[in-house]
């Protein structure tokens, strides 16, 4: 491998790292410098990365070292930067494509999740994971992907979580659902404790449950998590596990058993089942009595692998 494709590495990696992304956050601008432009705003480097890196491989010759010093660098705001629009962004790196991120997704549209969920999805309260509490749990790893977690402690408002939802407005009965999902996490053993205080809510995330995270992380949009309908909620879940495939076909019972459905009765089920595929744009089910059968328009979030280097560095340096 030459010097150039060294660096293109040692690029993406410090791209991919949550000191990187709270960097661009700390320098973003309300507008493009050149234009005035509000519009598809990123943060451009003074002395491009891919200069800094290189004169670092000179000093040190040590990729991990390189790596650990760009990182620093941005971390200590060391790093001069200036705030420009998409357009005039894309004329200082002429016949290059520029995005802030390298082939991966905007880290404020992701939640982590585990794999293995804490619990099933439960209709009906119980020990099982209730709608508030899946979403609770989603917000939460939102605030995790983002680097806002401090010893394992993450805090929040609620009306800010109702935003997150995309809620118009922060309720009594909302409110309420929180205070339901917390004490439901921390049945469940993702919270270690909480402190709500007036509309401020203080978590305290077991260890147990981000080394859950950690060792099998799995992302969910934000877009899909905003639903007031478990089964909505519970399918797109689901399906989302199974999207690396085009087509995917399924029992009626043992898609019961997933999504958590109070009932078995095939009318009821099928009902739930395809009311949920219509709030689902990228989901379309058929059903001949015994099978589901779904056409899945997407993948999954398991090709964003650089998700998976955020969350990592998210979670050792809240932790």
């Amino acid at each position: 491998m030459g010097i150039k494709s060294d660096i293109k590495d040692m690029e993406h990696r410090v791209r991919s790292s949550s000191m990187y992304h709270e960097w661009v956050e700390r320098h973003l601008g309300p507008g493009c410098i050149n234009c005035d432009s509000t519009d598809h705003l990123q943060v451009h480097h003074v002395i491009e990365l891919y200069h800094i890196l290189l004169g670092l491989w000179r000093l040190y010759g040590d990729v991990e070292d390189v790596v650990c010093h760009a990182i620093a660098m941005h971390t200590d705001n060391a790093c001069e930067a200036v705030t420009l629009c998409k357009e005039c962004h894309s004329k200082n790196h002429p016949g290059k494509h520029i995005s802030q991120s390298t082939k991966k997704a905007r880290i404020e549209d992701w939640a982590a999740l585990p794999r293995n969920l804490p619990g099933r999805f439960s209709h009906r309260g119980g020990d099982g994971l209730s709608l508030p509490g899946a979403q609770l749990l989603a917000c939460l790893g939102w605030h995790i992907l983002g680097g806002r977690m401090d010893s394992r402690m993450v805090e929040f408002e609620r009306p800010r979580m109702s935003g997150l939802l995309g809620k118009k407005r922060c309720t009594t009965s909302f409110r309420r659902s929180v205070d339901s999902a917390l004490s439901n996490l921390q049945d469940l053993g993702v919270l270690a404790g909480h402190h709500v205080s007036g509309p401020r809510v203080e978590t305290h995330l077991s260890p147990s449950y981000l080394e859950d995270l950690q060792r099998l992380p799995w992302f969910m949009a934000m877009s899909d998590v905003r639903t007031s309908k478990a089964p909505v909620f519970a399918l797109r879940w689901f399906l989302g596990l199974q999207s690396s495939r085009r087509n995917y076909k399924i029992g009626k019972d043992k898609l019961v058993t997933h999504l958590g459905l109070r009932t078995s009765t095939p009318a009821f089920v099928e009902r739930c089942v395809r009311n949920a595929c219509e709030e689902t744009p990228w989901a379309h089910c058929d059903y001949d009595g015994t099978f589901f059968s779904f056409r899945l328009k997407r993948r999954g979030a398991v090709p964003i692998w650089t998700l998976r280097t955020v969350l990592q560095d998210a979670i050792r340096e809240g932790s």
